[in-house]
């Protein structure tokens, strides 16, 4: 009976862990927070995680942290979020989180001018996608590539990557997505 107690104890302390998480990502929306107290809602949220079981909800609580980071340029943070979730997701096999952690990293790459790390990281991304049959990552996938080999003069891999990208596009009429692989 005190063994079933001391768990349930444990249960709902950590369900109030995760709840807090979900409300300091929550609050990361805010958009009249000052970019110092966004910094310490991310590294309390962060905080809390680690100490947490590695389980979909904190991986995935880690990915939008990780994405947080990378469009606030805050690399450090980034790295860290990223290397705890790859980690994680390799641990648990969890091939989505493993692919949205290349394709992560190579945006970061693209964002610091490393095109041949950015390019390596949109080919296991790509790779991970398509093993996962998720067509519309691939395509945004390919899309990003074909920039990075446009940008390194690999015309012909570049041309070959946006017309792979279109063909998928196309398949689920977005528009948008359409627009962006003819301009």
């Amino acid at each position: 009976f005190v063994a079933c107690t001391e768990r349930q104890s444990e249960i709902h302390k950590s369900n109030s862990k995760i709840n807090k998480v979900k409300l300091l990502l929550d609050s990361l929306n805010v958009s009249d927070l000052s970019k110092s107290k966004k910094d310490i809602i991310v590294d309390e949220a962060f905080n809390l995680i680690v100490n947490l079981d590695n389980d979909s909800i904190n991986r995935n609580n880690l990915l939008k942290l990780m994405i947080f980071n990378i469009e606030n340029q805050n690399w450090e943070k980034f790295n860290k979020n990223y290397y705890l979730l790859f980690n994680n997701s390799i641990q648990k096999k969890d091939s989505i989180n493993i692919a949205n952690c290349y394709r992560y990293r190579a945006g970061y790459y693209r964002l610091n001018g490393v095109n041949d790390s950015a390019y390596y990281y949109y080919i296991k991304a790509e790779n991970s996608y398509e093993k996962l049959k998720d067509d519309l990552n691939t395509a945004n996938i390919l899309l990003n590539k074909s920039i990075i080999q446009f940008n390194i003069n690999d015309l012909l891999g570049a041309e070959l990557s946006i017309s792979k990208s279109f063909n998928i596009y196309k398949n689920y009429d977005d528009k948008q997505k359409l627009f962006q692989v003819y301009t």
